[in-house]
């Protein structure tokens, strides 16, 4: 079976390759974002009629370099490997 997209790993981001485009990095919180979002338009194509949908657009924000550093920070195994 041929996938539309696919998911994995890579180092402390997650990895998005959809259809024949180029993949995209998120960090874990990004990663929440993208799955909440996904799931709440998949419950308003599933409840609602497109002309009633209150969903309209959602946004993952981008992170900075230090705010990418701050969040793996937080990790409670990274603050075991600083001890």
């Amino acid at each position: 079976m041929k996938s539309i997209a696919s998911v994995h790993r890579f180092g402390d981001q997650v990895a998005v390759y959809v259809g024949d485009g180029s993949t995209a990095y998120f960090t874990a919180k990004q990663a929440r974002a993208l799955a909440r979002a996904l799931r709440d338009c998949a419950k308003s194509v599933v409840d609602e009629k497109f002309v009633d949908s209150a969903f309209g657009t959602r946004e993952v924000p981008r992170v900075t370099l230090e705010g990418l550093r701050t969040e793996i920070s937080k990790f409670p195994r990274n603050k075991e490997k600083a001890k």
